[in-house]
């Protein structure tokens, strides 16, 4: 998430950085928001102290055996004020919050403006292979070859699943088994997450709210009041391992890696 201090000193820095990325935005209503949150908590503060210094008058009226319920009803009156203020701040910070939520990062100053049309070639290694045959495309390969059911698979999952058979599995499996070995030798741990995770997962791992509608949500869990998904990749799982942990500079870097299905609409 950016920072909105850098929006609020270099707001048009900030857009026309955005802009590189097809993203046209104006924050006057996002640095509004944050105005009239700062307000309130301020507003919220004064009170609060005001309401401090009034319930320190009341053991004094009473001891003196005075009326104290003027000095009650103002205190009254103060935390409900508070009550409203503390209300009204929350709601401009999910206001804010959900606006911040959907910028995308700022690209390097070196980034091209542009779609992908506009991607400059920086350098190319070697040459371009030149056949003297027909060149199929992996489909036909792997159908003639038997090594994936495209066929089968959507009858049995649907339009854009298939099946691996045969020696296509065997491929499939040796391939997983060389990556896992390769990356042990490199010092990495293999870990083998859970395939259901919780919203906030999506959150840490910078894919929500942008890609919320791509992966298959479970039913809300009303009693605990949390959501559930299905991981996307595995890195969405990976990422939360350390989650809201302090993790001594000593101990660092710590190497994971993992295979999951990917779940994705």
């Amino acid at each position: 998430m950016l920072d909105i201090n850098r929006i609020r000193k270099n707001k048009d820095e900030v857009a026309a950085a955005l802009a590189k990325r097809g993203v046209e935005i104006d924050f006057t209503e996002l640095l509004e928001l944050d105005d009239a949150r700062k307000k309130a908590i301020f507003e919220a503060e004064q009170m609060k102290a005001e309401r401090n210094q009034t319930s320190k008058k009341i053991p004094k009226l009473k001891k003196a055996g005075l009326d104290a319920s003027e000095t009650l009803k103002k205190m009254k009156e103060l935390s409900n004020s508070i009550k409203d203020l503390e209300a009204s701040k929350n709601v401009y910070i999910d206001k804010v919050r959900a606006i911040m939520e959907v910028l995308p990062n700022i690209p390097d100053d070196d980034v091209q403006q542009g779609g992908p049309d506009c991607n400059e070639v920086i350098s190319t290694w070697g040459e371009k292979p030149e056949f003297d045959f027909e060149v199929k495309n992996h489909v036909d390969i792997c159908e003639y070859l038997g090594l994936i059911d495209y066929k089968r698979g959507a009858k049995v999952a649907g339009n854009g699943f298939w099946l691996y058979r045969g020696d296509g599995a065997i491929l499939e499996w040796a391939l997983l088994n060389y990556f896992i070995e390769e990356h042990r030798k490199d010092g990495y741990e293999f870990i083998l997450p859970p395939h259901i995770l919780t919203g906030e997962c999506g959150y840490t791992a910078g894919q929500f709210p942008k890609f919320a509608d791509d992966v298959f949500h479970l039913k809300e869990e009303e009693d605990k009041g949390r959501t559930q998904f299905l991981l996307p990749t595995s890195e969405t799982a990976l990422i939360n391992v350390h989650r809201d942990e302090i993790i001594p500079e000593t101990e660092l870097p710590r190497k994971y890696f993992s295979y999951t299905p990917c779940y994705r609409k």
